[in-house]
């Protein structure tokens, strides 16, 4: 793996700092106001140790020095369907499927809380804007209408799932008529391990936990690391 010199930055000014503070007020506001209670923003040592225990979080890698300037890998090595850092592989699945019906608050326990591994559940809320979104709905309702007609000539009966689908997209538009937002919600799953027997092991107890939550998770191939910056720290990537 090739070292090369980081990009030059410009200097970060006063406004900046004032910029970034008042977003990071208002976010703490807004997860007040859903009944979240935020305890507080990391400071540099703590992201640093964030940072560097995904990517090697065993415990004698979370005990070393974690200063900046030491939280990345010494080596990074992508394969087809796993990703290598130091002493650790990894492993991103994709949330494909969410429950589809009502759900009690703590469905995802058996993912956030099951097996005691390395295991980082990410989700990414992505806000539409109102004309794309409701462009989006209309054009998936159109799809339907299309198969329910092409269903019905051939004589198919209509699924469970997929009369499940119409009437979510019909609340949908009925909440961004009514004035709220729409947000696109995307759920990755990083597992990690210490050798690929392991981690084969710990994606195998992952997707039983999936099933348990009713989310249909699938592993990522050949973009395991994009996936893995985007799941496993904290860096605020977003998905195409």
């Amino acid at each position: 793996m090739a070292l090369r010199a980081p990009r030059r930055h410009r200097a970060v000014t006063v406004a900046d700092i004032a910029i970034v503070t008042k977003h990071l007020e208002a976010v703490a506001s807004s997860l007040v106001g859903a009944n979240l209670t935020p305890a507080g923003w990391l400071d540099r040592d703590d992201l640093a140790a964030v940072v560097r225990s995904g990517y090697d979080p065993q415990p004698a890698a979370r005990t070393e020095d974690t200063s900046v300037s030491w939280v990345g890998p010494m080596g990074v090595h992508e394969l087809w369907s796993m990703l290598r850092t130091d002493s650790s592989v990894h492993a991103t699945y994709w949330v494909a499927e969410w429950p589809r019906s009502q759900v009690h608050p703590t469905f995802l326990q058996s993912l956030l809380l099951g097996e005691a591994t390395p295991r980082t559940v990410t989700l990414i809320a992505e806000p539409l804007a109102t004309a794309r979104a409701l462009r989006e709905i209309r054009r998936s309702k159109a799809e339907h209408i299309a198969d329910a007609a092409q269903r019905a000539r051939i004589g198919q009966v209509e699924a469970q799932s997929t009369l499940a689908e119409v009437d979510d997209l019909e609340r949908r538009e009925a909440e961004l008529v009514a004035g709220h937002g729409d947000l696109r919600f995307t759920g990755l799953i990083a597992v990690s391990a210490t050798s690929e027997a392991e981690l084969e092991e710990r994606c195998a107890a992952l997707e039983t936990a999936a099933a348990q939550a009713m989310c249909e998770v699938r592993r990522l191939f050949g973009q395991q690391g994009q996936a893995h910056l985007a799941a496993a720290l904290p860096l605020a990537r977003g998905v195409l």
